[in-house]
C-alpha cells in the first residue's frame, strides 16, 4: 500500500482472534470482487483483455489507485461508491452477512485514510429491517434421526456431544482427550478459554450415553493425550450434516434462504432441556457458554454442576436403544440381587431347620467329707 497506509498482512496481523481475521479475509474477498469490476478510469489499469494475466499484482494495484481516487473524492461521491458496494454485497449474501462485510470493508477504508463520518453513514446508509423469524429448535425425534443416519461413528459422536455439552461446533472440534475426565458416570468436559467464544474457560458434561460412544471411539482410535479427539473440520462437518439432512427429508429454509435445521441448532435443544429440568435459564446458559451466564459463574462446584446436569439426562439422552439396554442392565442387576437374597434365605432356612445336638453337661461331684 501507500507509504504510511499497511498493507493487507499488516492489517490482518493487528488481529489476534483467528475467526476475526476470517472474517475481515473474507470480506476483503468480496472487495477484491467490487474492485474487479470496477471501470478502468477508476481501477488503474487500460488493460482490460490482461486483467486475468497477474491478478494479485493487478489486484493491488488496483487497490492503490481506488484509495487514492476515494481519499481526493466529496462525500457525494463516495457514499454513492459505498452504497454500490452495499448493493453487490446483497446481490451475493444475506442483508445480516452484507452488514458485517461491509463493516468491514468501511474499517479498512478508514486504515487507508479515507474520512468517514459516522453520523453521515447511519443516515445515508439504510438497510431494511429484516424481518425475524421464530428460530427452528429440533426435537428428540430429528436429532436421533440424524444420528442414526450418520455414516461413521466418528460423527455419531460428535453430534451426540453437541446434544449433551451444548458447545459450539469449534469448541468440540477444539477438544483433546485430555480435556475430558471419563473417571465419572457424568464426565466432565473442560473447554478452555482459547477455544471458546467468549473467551473465558468453563465445564459441561457428558450424559451416561455419550460417555459410552466416547470409549467405543476410543478403542478404534490411536488418540494421545495431547491430541485432537476429531480429525475434521468444520467444513467437512456441515458438507457432512448437509447430505444427511437431505436424506431424512428436513429442508425447511427462512425466508432468507437458510436453513432452518442447521448444527448450530443442537445447542437450542440442550438449551430447552437444560432449562426445563434443572434451576432455569441461568444455569442453561452458564453451561452453553452465553456470556450472561458465565458473568454469574463464580467458581461453583463442579460436583454441584454435575449434580444439577444430571436432572437433565433423561432428555439429553438421544437413543432409544440406550434406554432399552440401560433398562435391561438394570433388571440384570436386580434380578442377581434377588438371586442372591433368595439364595441367603434358603441358607438361612436350612440352618434353622437343621436339628441341633445339646451339649452335655457333666459335674464333677467332690467329697467334702472333712478327715475327722
Amino acid at each position: 500500500m501507500l507509504v504510511g497506509y499497511p498493507d493487507r498482512e499488516e492489517w490482518l496481523k493487528s488481529y489476534n482472534e483467528p475467526q476475526t481475521v476470517k472474517l475481515l479475509k473474507s470480506s476483503l474477498k468480496k472487495f477484491n470482487e467490487f474492485l474487479y469490476g470496477l471501470k478502468p478510469e477508476i481501477r488503474g489499469i487500460d488493460d482490460m483483455n490482461g486483467y486475468d494475466v497477474d491478478y494479485p499484482k493487478r489486484l493491488r494495484k488496483a487497490e492503490i489507485e481506488f484509495f487514492d481516487y476515494v481519499r481526493k473524492t466529496d462525500e457525494m461521491e463516495l457514499f454513492r461508491i459505498i452504497e454500490k458496494i452495499k448493493s453487490q454485497l446483497l446481490g451475493s449474501v444475506s442483508q445480516i452477512t452484507a452488514r458485517f462485510y461491509l463493516g468491514h470493508i468501511i474499517t479498512w477504508f478508514r486504515v487507508n485514510g479515507v474520512k468517514i463520518d459516522p453520523m453521515e453513514y447511519k443516515l445515508k446508509i439504510r438497510w431494511n429491517k429484516v424481518h425475524k423469524e421464530i428460530k427452528y429448535t429440533p426435537g428428540k425425534d430429528e436429532i436421533r434421526s440424524v444420528i442414526d443416519n450418520s455414516s461413521g461413528l466418528k460423527y455419531k459422536l460428535f453430534y451426540t456431544m453437541a446434544v449433551a455439552t451444548g458447545a459450539r461446533q469449534s469448541e468440540i472440534l477444539g477438544l483433546r482427550k485430555m480435556d475430558i475426565d471419563l473417571n465419572n458416570d457424568i464426565p466432565s468436559v473442560h473447554f478452555l478459554a482459547e477455544n471458546t467464544k467468549t473467551k473465558q474457560e468453563r465445564y459441561s458434561f457428558l450424559t451416561p450415553e455419550c460417555a459410552d460412544l466416547l470409549k467405543k471411539y476410543y478403542l478404534s482410535e490411536d488418540i494421545q493425550p495431547d491430541e485432537l479427539i476429531f480429525k475434521f473440520c468444520k467444513t467437512s462437518l456441515q458438507k457432512h450434516f448437509q447430505r444427511i439432512r437431505a436424506r431424512i427429508g428436513i429442508t425447511s429454509k427462512y425466508s432468507t434462504g437458510t436453513s432452518k435445521f442447521s448444527v448450530h441448532r443442537f445447542r437450542a435443544y440442550t438449551k430447552r432441556s437444560l432449562s426445563k429440568n434443572t434451576s432455569g435459564d441461568d444455569f442453561a446458559h452458564l453451561i452453553l457458554g452465553h456470556s450472561g451466564g458465565l458473568a454469574t459463574y463464580d467458581g461453583d462446584s463442579l460436583e454441584a454442576l454435575r449434580e444439577e446436569y444430571s436432572q437433565a439426562i433423561p432428555d439429553l439422552t438421544i437413543s432409544h436403544e440406550y434406554f432399552k439396554e440401560k433398562k435391561y442392565q438394570d433388571l440384570s442387576f436386580q434380578n442377581k440381587l434377588l438371586l442372591q437374597e433368595i439364595e441367603l434365605l434358603k441358607q438361612k432356612i436350612e440352618h434353622d431347620e437343621a436339628p441341633h445336638t445339646q451339649p452335655s453337661h457333666h459335674h464333677t461331684h467332690t467329697d467334702n467329707t472333712e478327715l475327722k
